[in-house]
């Protein structure tokens, strides 16, 4: 039986306690054009965006397009012209290519952040913050995939969809607080 544990020394400052993370995808029906196509595989030009929260600062980042959402602020990350953005693997057989730090903040300041892939880009600004600060997601490991099959199945993606929402939690007063 594996242990999850993991086998290396960790600094305890930079666990964080009080956020959740809740991740979902949906992937539209696809034809198989064979493993070399397969997600990530040597036919498919891949995006990545990342988020990152530690206990001081919050960092999104990365290579290509996508969407990501800080709070109420929405912001879509152009995919350059003819919507063909600087795909991770160009980076393997053109020019190096730079991962760009789309944004920086104090953790303390940031309740809800999420990123996603171009693939909501057909879902209004207003919608996106609301599925990103829904607080149910704490509870229910699969309420965030399920809202996206919803949408899929109402037509809202533009592609494939997948986010990852990181909410932090509501803290309780500690106690004698008033």
């Amino acid at each position: 039986m594996s242990s999850p544990t993991i086998p290396t020394p960790q600094d305890s400052r930079l666990l964080l306690q009080d956020t959740v993370t809740k991740t979902g995808s949906f992937n539209s029906v696809a034809l198989d054009l064979g493993s070399g196509y397969a997600p990530g595989g040597p036919g498919q030009r891949v995006s990545a965006i990342v988020a990152v929260v530690t206990r001081d600062v919050a960092i999104v980042f990365g290579i290509g397009d996508g969407i990501f959402v800080v709070g109420d602020a929405v912001t879509t990350i152009d995919p350059g012209p003819d919507n063909a953005p600087p795909y991770i693997a160009y980076g393997l057989v053109r020019e190096p290519i730079e991962p760009v730090v789309h944004f920086v903040g104090r953790a303390s300041e940031v309740h809800v952040l999420a990123v996603a892939t171009d693939g909501l880009s057909g879902i209004d600004h207003a919608s996106l913050v609301t599925l990103a600060a829904d607080p149910r997601y704490a509870h229910n490991a699969s309420l965030l995939r399920k809202r996206l099959i919803v949408l899929s199945d109402a037509g809202r993606f533009s592609d494939d969809a997948t986010v990852g929402v990181i909410q932090r939690r509501a803290t309780a007063a500690p106690p004698g607080a008033s």
